[in-house]
């Protein structure tokens, strides 16, 4: 189970698999990551990144949400798709 406030590394992660999660997030998101995920960082702080790529974009562009849903196939017409657009906008 992930705990979302527990650092990775207290979860046995340890360096190299934060090399291999920035990875695997980055080919499964299609968005590049800032930096390595330390074994130190928390899932809540990862997605935290994560959010401020889709709201900011690589060179500081803004991606629209719209575009990343229709990238992973997933539907903008719902209440869930619409909760996710306001932490991204919050963000």
């Amino acid at each position: 189970n992930v705990r979302p406030a527990v650092a990775l590394l207290e979860m046995g992660v340890d360096s190299l698999m934060g090399v291999e999660l920035t990875l695997a997030l980055e080919e499964l998101l299609g968005v590049p990551l800032p930096g390595t995920l330390q074994a130190t960082i928390t899932a809540e702080e990862i997605t935290t990144r994560i959010l401020q790529v889709l709201k900011e974009g690589e060179s500081g562009e803004n991606i629209q949400l719209n575009d990343f849903a229709a990238k992973h196939g997933v539907s903008t017409d719902g209440q869930a798709f619409e909760i996710a657009k306001d932490v991204v906008e919050k963000q």
